[in-house]
């Protein structure tokens, strides 16, 4: 079940924890997910008989780690509640919402939640490519052209650019700005320092999308372990509180059926997860990890979550708030851009590091507080954290 709500800080992140990210480890998305879970619990100061709790986000067409299989693979006999989140999701996030949900509700008192995934492989000749399950609705998509996120995601785009101004630039900025955050940090797949004439000079993909505003497929997984604020007490790490989250979609969740091509279902999400905030507003966050599917994806949670307004994510990434140094450093392990696509469980767990002071050099000096989102489109949902 998704739902949208707060848990009051009646949630604490423990743990977490990546594998290596890699184009091809060699391995299949159960092995990571088993390696990631192990240590993110070890993270915490745990055992994996110590969890009781276990959710994931399976993403439909792109993976198919069930929870059942870490719970048998790392032997855990007291596994009390367990989800395995459908592709409908808000993407990685959705694992994490619900865990939290049920910590909080007291179905389980620790919940590790994660994400697998491999680079999808390329065929040869004669080889059947693996099943996968598509949306009822693609059919509607197809014959004008609308196969894939990349082409949906690029309407928005190209609607934002109409109805504001937003350049090219603007995106290439937080491609930019993403890696050299990645350069930084020693698991980013891609870490070499890119310039604004490289973005503009990689090639289209749908157009305004070029190579470079595109997230990077990797082998890899990422977990997290989340309790109570009494069991975190006696924990390795300092505790980081969920103070609200939200899933929303809003009235109309379809790529091409919703209300408005210049606002997506963030809008719905961010504006939930602020009502049940408290005292916490936009202004007193040090650190957001946005999910970046797309560079336009970022931009668009930057102004649905009220760090500027509609229409003034272009100008507000020009000025460098969001890059290294700036008032609002977004996505500093380089994102799903960079560090590589783990559908925005890299986020939560940057995050998570960010506030527990762990990040070396690309630590934010004094961050309390963080914003994180997932997905995009007609799916949104965003997370409240404090230390």
């Amino acid at each position: 079940m998704l739902g949208n709500g707060r848990t009051g800080g009646g949630v604490a992140l423990v743990g977490s924890a990546w594998t290596p990210v890699t184009k091809d480890s060699g391995r299949d998305e159960g092995d990571l997910a088993l390696e990631a879970c192990l240590l993110a619990i070890r993270d915490a100061g745990l055992e994996p008989d110590d969890v009781d709790g276990i959710a994931t986000y399976p993403g439909g067409m792109v993976s198919s780690v069930s929870s059942t299989h870490v719970l048998m693979g790392l032997g855990m006999t007291k596994v009390r509640w367990y989800c395995d989140a459908d592709g409908n999701g808000p993407a990685a996030s959705t694992a994490v919402v619900e865990a939290a949900l049920a910590v909080a509700a007291g179905a389980c008192d620790v919940a590790v939640a994660f994400r697998s995934y491999t680079r999808p492989k390329a065929h040869g000749a004669g080889a059947a490519p693996p099943s996968i399950t598509l949306p009822p609705d693609i059919a509607f998509k197809v014959p004008y052209g609308g196969a894939m996120a990349s082409q949906w995601v690029a309407m928005y785009a190209q609607a934002h650019m109409h109805e504001f101004g937003t350049t090219p630039e603007h995106l290439g900025t937080i491609a930019v700005n993403t890696r050299d955050f990645a350069s930084r940090n020693h698991r980013a797949i891609m870490r070499e320092p890119i310039t604004i004439d490289d973005y503009l000079s990689s090639p289209i993909v749908s157009d305004p999308f070029r190579l470079l505003d595109c997230d990077y497929p990797v082998d890899a997984a990422v977990a997290v372990v989340l309790t109570t604020p009494e069991r975190a007490a006696d924990m390795p790490h300092r505790p980081v509180a969920i103070r609200s989250l939200s899933v929303a979609p809003g009235p109309r969740p379809d790529w091409d059926q919703a209300p408005s091509l210049v606002e997506m279902s963030a809008a719905y999400a961010a504006r939930d997860m602020w009502a049940h905030a408290g005292d916490i507003s936009p202004a007193d966050v040090d650190v957001v990890e946005l999910y970046d599917g797309f560079t336009f994806l970022a931009l668009s949670w930057l102004e649905a979550l009220g760090f500027c307004e509609l229409g003034e994510g272009g100008p507000f990434v020009a000025s460098g708030a969001t890059a290294a140094g700036g008032e609002l450093p977004m996505n500093t392990h380089g994102g799903n851009l960079s560090e590589g696509r783990t559908h925005g469980m890299g986020q939560i767990a940057e995050a998570v590091r960010q506030l527990q002071g762990r990040c070396g050099d690309r630590q934010v000096e004094g961050a309390e507080v963080a914003v994180v989102s997932g997905g995009g489109g007609p799916i949104a949902g965003c997370l409240l954290l404090q230390s």
